[in-house]
C-alpha cells in the first residue's frame, strides 16, 4: 500500500477502532485512539488528544442511538449528569498542574482498580432507575465527579461514570453504559470546541476520522446486544485496568500529562 493510500484508510480505521470501543463499553474510547494517532499518523501529542475528542464525540453520538433500543431510561438522571460533568471539567483541568504526576497516577490507578472490583462483585441488573431518583444532589454529585477526574486525570469520563452509577445507583452494565454515552455527548462536544479554539485538532484526519468512529460506534453498540452483562462487565473491568496502565506510562514517562476533556 503506498502513501497515499495509507493516508485515507489509516485514519479511517483508527476511527473505526475508538468508535468500536466506544459502542462496546459505554465510554470515549481515547486511550485507544491517542495511541493509534500518535504512533500511525504521527501526530504531536496535544492534537492527539484533542483530535481524539472529535472521534470520541462522533462514537458516542452514534452508539448512544444503538442503545435506545436495548435499554429504557425513564428518569432525569442524565440530565443532571451531564450538568455536573460540564460543570467538573474545568476546575479539574486547572488542579491538575498542582499535583505532581507520579500522585495523579497512583491514585488513578488504584480508583480504577476498585471500580472494576465494584463492576466484578455487582453485575446483577437493577430497576432503581425505572422508579426514579429524589437524591438529586447525588446525581449531579456524580456527574460533577466524573467531570472533575476526566479534567484531573487527564482521562474521559465513561471509565468513571459506568462504575459510578452501577455502585451508587445500582443500575445494570448496559444501562450504565448507555446513560455513560448519552453524559460523554455534550462534554466531548465542548472538549472539542476547547480544542478547536487552541488549534489543538488535526484537521486534515477528521473527516475519516468521524466517518470511521460513527461506523465503529454502531457496531460496538450492535455488539453490546448479544453480550451478556457478565461477559460484558468483564470486558470492562479489563479496559479499566489497560486505562489504568496506560495512565500510568503516560504520566510517568512525561513531564507534565497532557489534557483532553474525554472518557477512554
Amino acid at each position: 500500500m503506498n502513501i497515499k493510500n495509507l493516508s485515507i484508510y489509516t485514519p479511517l480505521l483508527i476511527g473505526i477502532s475508538g468508535g468500536f470501543v466506544s459502542g462496546l463499553l459505554g465510554i470515549g474510547g481515547s486511550f485507544i485512539t491517542i495511541p493509534l494517532l500518535i504512533g500511525f499518523l504521527k501526530i504531536e501529542d496535544h492534537k492527539a488528544h484533542g483530535t481524539a475528542i472529535v472521534v470520541a464525540f462522533f462514537a458516542s453520538l452514534s452508539a448512544s442511538i444503538g442503545y435506545f433500543h436495548l435499554v429504557r431510561i425513564t428518569s432525569s438522571l442524565p440530565l443532571y449528569l451531564i450538568v455536573g460533568s460540564l460543570l467538573g471539567v474545568w476546575p479539574g483541568s486547572k488542579i491538575i498542574h498542582k499535583v505532581p504526576r507520579k500522585y495523579l497516577a497512583a491514585l488513578f490507578s488504584i480508583f480504577l482498580i476498585l471500580s472494576a472490583t465494584e463492576v466484578l462483585i455487582r453485575i446483577h441488573p437493577s430497576n432503581l432507575i425505572d422508579g426514579g431518583f429524589s437524591k438529586l444532589g447525588t446525581e449531579i454529585a456524580l456527574g460533577l465527579g466524573a467531570g472533575f477526574l476526566s479534567g484531573f486525570f487527564g482521562i474521559g469520563g465513561g471509565s468513571v461514570m459506568v462504575p459510578g452509577l452501577i455502585a451508587v445507583f445500582g443500575v445494570s452494565q448496559k444501562l450504565a453504559q448507555g446513560i455513560s454515552l448519552l453524559v460523554i455527548i455534550p462534554t466531548t462536544l465542548l472538549g472539542s470546541f476547547v480544542h478547536y479554539k487552541n488549534k489543538n485538532l488535526a484537521l486534515n484526519y477528521l473527516i475519516p476520522l468521524a466517518i470511521g468512529a460513527v461506523g465503529g460506534g454502531i457496531v460496538g453498540s450492535q455488539v453490546v446486544g448479544i453480550l451478556s452483562p457478565q461477559v460484558l462487565s468483564v470486558i470492562f473491568v479489563l479496559a479499566l485496568l489497560i486505562v489504568a496502565a496506560s495512565t500510568l506510562r503516560r504520566m510517568l514517562n512525561t513531564k507534565r500529562p497532557q489534557l483532553y476533556y474525554e472518557e477512554d
